[in-house]
């Protein structure tokens, strides 16, 4: 079972883990357009829009900081077995240097981790409770997360230039051991990959689909692969922000002898809501949908998850 949500936490990394910076600035002027998020689609719509492309990138301020807070709701089944699981997770991030070609030196560390899952194994811990800290057995999983400096040079387009993780690996408890250390490897590989959405090279405007790349993590003798795109939905009409709306293909393999493994009924959906003065992504809300296959043995999983900057 802890394998199992291991992996599932490395999926919510690689689909949604994914912010900008939000600047400390109230100078900023105000949308002339108002959002309206109370929509029969549940996506947000603007009050006027805009035909015009424009460009997608990110600005970053050496200084800026930001709290960023992910909640997720899951329901998955396996073997006849309904495991609902809710999960918060909070982090700190500060742009600690621009560098001359406008990348971003960042450093991020994640403040709280708080697991609910019912079923045949349930477990329940939060890393704010005193008590859960010294004595939940679930601890070890999460508390090498916290606390400890992930850094990260991004482009402003969203690419990864380079990523260190040694802190939360130097940090591990030793009767983790091996397997726990592994996971957490492969949970800052697709972590560097997909810190931030992808943002393409060239103007854009509404109706454009553009690629944002190949996602890929691997964890509990499963290798995950998601095919991204993000289409332009709508523009606002003064052009200060951009609703995207994520597609994405799964691509499962087992990385196991003698397991069979397979996907169906995928999809990704939700929005984006980007800020292109001030170059950041506001908000998102993220739904995905997998059915998975192995060795005859089904697996369904529906997610929700929601991500907000304080």
């Amino acid at each position: 079972m802890r394998k199992v949500l291991i992996f599932w936490v490395a999926a919510l990394f690689m689909v949604a883990c994914q912010n900008g910076n939000k600047q400390n600035n109230e100078e900023t002027g105000k949308s002339s357009v108002t959002i309206n998020y109370e929509t029969e689609s549940g996506i947000p719509e603007f009050s006027a829009t805009s035909d015009e492309a424009v460009k997608l990138q990110y600005n970053f301020t050496e200084g800026d900081s930001a709290h960023m807070i992910m909640e997720t709701e899951m329901n998955m089944e396996m073997m006849g077995q309904k495991m609902p699981m809710q999960m918060t997770m909070e982090s700190n991030y500060k742009i600690n240097e621009v560098t001359e070609n406008g990348n971003a030196k960042i450093g991020v560390e994640f403040t709280r981790v708080a697991v609910s899952m019912d079923g045949p194994q349930p477990m329940k811990f939060d890393s704010d409770s005193e008590e859960d800290m010294e004595n939940n057995p679930s601890a070890g999983v999460f508390t090498s997360l916290l606390n400890n400096e992930i850094s990260s040079e991004i482009t402003p387009s969203g690419k990864v230039v380079e990523m260190n993780m040694d802190a939360i690996m130097d940090n591990l408890p030793a009767e983790q051991g091996a397997q726990v250390k592994g996971q957490l490897e492969s949970m800052s590989d697709q972590f560097a990959q997909n810190a931030f959405v992808a943002l393409p090279d060239e103007p854009v405007k509404e109706g454009d689909v553009y690629d944002a790349g190949i996602i890929e993590t691997g964890n509990s003798g499963m290798s995950m692969k998601v095919d991204m795109k993000y289409k332009v939905l709508s523009i606002s009409e003064d052009k200060r922000y951009v609703i995207l709306e994520p597609h994405g293909e799964f691509i499962m393999e087992s990385i196991q002898e003698g397991v069979e493994m397979s996907a169906e009924d995928n999809t990704i959906g939700g929005w984006v809501l980007f800020d292109l003065e001030r170059g950041f992504l506001e908000s998102s809300d993220m739904k995905m949908f997998m059915k998975l296959t192995a060795n005859q043995m089904a697996i369904k999983m529906d997610m929700n998850i929601k991500m907000r900057m304080e």
